[in-house]
């Protein structure tokens, strides 16, 4: 959590507007999944020269499986939020946006959602994959 927090100060101090945090253990996320984060910002406004442009403060988050986790987190500004990421994260991260009065948005995305964190789950995505991917 600290990590996070002094990455989103030094992404704001390069005028980032927001920052978009990912764990790596989503294997089934798409493109498609994170476009969807960024669209359902409803501030945003998206201009082709240089891409989005936000108003307000507001946090864009998706849980995981078990509606207890974050799998992915938006927050604009990217200053000011206590990352929360731990048991029951999903719950305390949107305690801690309202806390600080941030506009709050749900996003729900099997790539998301997805994550290995057990045995279990891998056994799952192995089920899911092609056997040709998994021994190359």
């Amino acid at each position: 959590n600290l990590a996070l927090t002094r990455a989103s100060h030094i992404a704001a101090a390069q005028k980032a507007n927001c920052v978009l945090v990912l764990p790596s253990d989503l294997p089934l996320l798409t493109v498609e999944d994170v476009e969807m984060m960024v669209d359902v910002a409803s501030p945003a406004v998206r201009d082709g020269k240089s891409g989005y442009h936000f108003a307000g403060r507001y946090m864009v988050i998706c849980t995981d499986q078990s509606a207890e986790g974050t799998n992915a987190l938006l927050i604009c500004p990217p200053t000011g939020f206590s990352f929360q990421y731990g048991p029951d994260s999903f719950r305390q991260h949107l305690a801690e946006a309202e806390r600080l009065g941030m506009s709050k948005r749900i996003v729900y995305a099997a790539g998301i959602e997805f994550d290995i964190d057990t045995e279990e789950d891998w056994k799952a995505y192995q089920a899911l994959q092609p056997q040709s991917i998994l021994t190359n």
